[in-house]
């Protein structure tokens, strides 16, 4: 954002999956030019519809909100490396480039982004296969913080980037709003 700022731009356009205001006030953005949801994104084939992950006959009876919540986590990571080892194949079967496939996680709220940051990247997680290579997207960076972030979501299918195999997202609100 320094760099963006450094050029005193005369006009400033923002581009939001979530054009809200944060704060007591809260509420939807008020100077809006022009409104592209996600539905009609999807239905005009811009953005592929998600997998959700389910399990048949799965029952939470007995069972903490956390460990669900884990239970939810590595069913996803599952499918993502299964279909990240589909795709690696496609790629060296047809000459085609490999399509990095990522893992979009939503939080409640800031406080419950950073708890399932460090629930992906603990050693507890798929043997902690997942440390470092997961960006946390949500309200709570400002600054430096915030750059790093944008750079490394901006980054992360170089072939380069730590995040090979899995880009995880918490977008979310901050805590309370």
């Amino acid at each position: 954002m320094k760099a963006i700022n450094d050029l005193r731009p005369i006009l400033g356009l923002e581009l939001t999956a979530t054009p809200f205001v944060e704060g007591p006030r809260g509420g939807a953005v008020q100077n809006v030019i022009f409104d592209y949801s996600l539905a009609k994104a999807m239905e005009d084939g811009f953005v592929k519809e998600p997998a959700v992950v389910t399990r048949k006959d799965f029952t939470p009876a007995g069972k903490t909100t956390e460990n669900i919540e884990q239970i939810k986590l590595e069913d996803g990571v599952r499918l993502h490396e299964s279909v990240k080892v589909e795709l690696e194949t496609y790629a060296v079967q047809t000459g085609q480039p490999v399509v990095k496939p990522f893992v979009l996680v939503i939080a409640r709220d800031t406080t419950h982004s950073k708890q399932l940051l460090e629930l992906i990247q603990g050693d507890g997680f798929f043997e902690g296969r997942y440390k470092q290579r997961v960006i946390q997207v949500d309200s709570s960076k400002t600054g430096k913080e915030e750059d790093e972030m944008i750079e490394r979501l901006l980054g992360w299918r170089a072939p380069r980037s730590r995040q090979k195999s899995l880009y995880t997202s918490t977008c979310s609100r901050k805590a309370g709003t």
